[in-house]
């Protein structure tokens, strides 16, 4: 610090510490009233670096023990934080509650159509008594404004975005335009200004454009992909994004709940894969930019049926049960899996395919072999579970019954199972 001996009041001289020192001590002269109000200002303090910075007053009757700083021998003290450094500006991401992909259209769009949002954005001015320190941007003492101290954030988010890319023939000519990914405003994601001319005829009457929109949903630039369409980024800043085109100014002011969102070409099949992020502060001079923030974003994930079997026997009973089911749509069914649940509600998953001589796809109106029960159970009694141990129908109140949930990428209404049961003898035979 400084010497302070000119700034205290009432005066007094500076019997040690104070210029480069992380102390003083002064010397009241004469007398000094019990309620006499005592102010240190206008004071220099010279920060080293960013550690917390904690004040301390001690009030001493012989100056032998101030200047030895004994603590035994102070009449009064009293200490108090004084400095703390905190960041100025947070980014946080997560996932978002994407659209399903739609399997009726072989999974080339999502329930809603061609956009959806994969993830969350919020980047925020400190909510605090927080002031800027020195005279940059501003003078000593001004209130923090996001934008005064950030240059660009730019978010990156990876995954596959191939369902984004433009379809193009063996010479390189656009058959389909590509889609886009922006960062919105809310999770509408009203596509970006200036629309989509599908066919280039210079207005936005065909029924597959994008009409353009009012200014403002848009923050930032629109995306740019890696070679690989394995990574899009999106940079805000403070200037206008690159269309030239009017932009909301206040990028860098607070972005809350904000969406990145993504329009596909509509032709490509859309991969079921979860995206994750990464948000990049670059700070403006004199300001230094807080750590890179990674986060996982949404999974893709296609739309779902499932068919229940509410009455199984096993294992090895009097009679034999066998499951078929059966894709009635005209669309490939994929993915499918088992969930069977015994009579204590405990309940193992797996996948159909891991059951001996059985696929996990099916195809358009197909069934698959008739499966017995027993290689089910089998199958899922091979399901590493880790502390919740073996799974199993035997115990008490169980009596050998079981329930099975069938599920996978077919279209509504299109996924049936049928149980059959046989006597051991043979002599009895019927579905459920």
């Amino acid at each position: 610090m400084t010497d302070p001996s000119g700034q205290f009041t009432p005066s007094a001289t500076r019997a040690s510490g104070g210029a480069g020192e992380n102390y003083v001590i002064l010397s009241l002269p004469g007398p000094v009233t019990d309620d006499a109000d005592w102010t240190l200002n206008g004071v220099t303090y010279l920060l080293k670096d960013k550690a917390h910075v904690d004040i301390s007053y001690k009030l001493y009757e012989n100056p032998s023990d101030a200047l030895a700083g004994e603590k035994n021998g102070a009449l009064y003290s009293s200490s108090a934080a004084f400095i703390r450094f905190a960041d100025a500006t947070s980014m946080a991401g997560k996932a978002s509650a994407s659209a399903k992909i739609d399997v009726a259209t072989s999974s080339t769009r999502f329930e809603n159509g061609l956009v959806t949002h994969i993830m969350e954005i919020n980047i925020k001015n400190v909510v605090g008594n927080q002031i800027t320190i020195g005279a940059a941007n501003g003078d000593a003492g001004t209130d923090i404004v996001l934008d005064n101290v950030v240059d660009k954030i730019t978010l990156t988010a990876t995954g596959d975005f191939s369902a984004v890319a433009a379809i193009k023939d063996a010479d390189d000519k656009v058959l389909l335009a590509a889609g886009k990914v922006w960062l919105d405003v809310d999770d509408t994601c009203t596509p970006e200004i200036g629309g989509t001319d599908r066919n280039n005829d210079g207005d936005f009457d065909d029924p597959s454009d994008i009409a353009p929109i009012p200014a403002g949903h848009q923050i930032g630039a629109l995306a740019t992909f890696n070679d690989e369409y394995l990574e899009a980024t999106v940079v805000i800043t403070n200037e206008d994004n690159v269309q030239d085109i009017p932009t909301d100014p206040a990028y860098l002011g607070d972005i809350e709940n904000a969406f990145l969102c993504m329009q596909i070409n509509g032709l490509s099949k859309i991969p079921e894969i979860t995206y994750s992020g990464e948000l990049s502060m670059t700070a403006k001079d004199n300001f230094e930019a807080i750590g890179d923030v990674s986060f996982t974003g949404s999974k893709l994930e296609k739309n779902r049926e499932s068919a229940v079997l509410h009455f199984l026997v096993t294992p090895e009973g009097d009679f034999r049960n066998m499951v078929r089911l059966t894709n009635t749509s005209n669309v490939d069914g994929t993915d499918l899996m088992v969930t069977l649940i015994n009579d204590a509600g405990d309940e193992v998953t797996f996948s159909l395919g891991d059951v001996p001589g059985v696929s996990a796809d099916l195809a358009p109106r197909a069934s698959t072999p008739l499966i017995n029960i027993n290689d089910l159970y089998a199958t899922a009694q091979k399901v590493e579970r880790g502390d919740k141990g073996m799974f199993t129908v035997e115990g008490e109140g169980m009596g050998n019954k079981l329930r099975a949930r069938f599920d996978g990428n077919v279209l509504a209404g299109s996924l049936k199972a049928k149980a059959l049961s046989v006597s051991t003898d043979n002599t009895t035979f019927f579905t459920f």
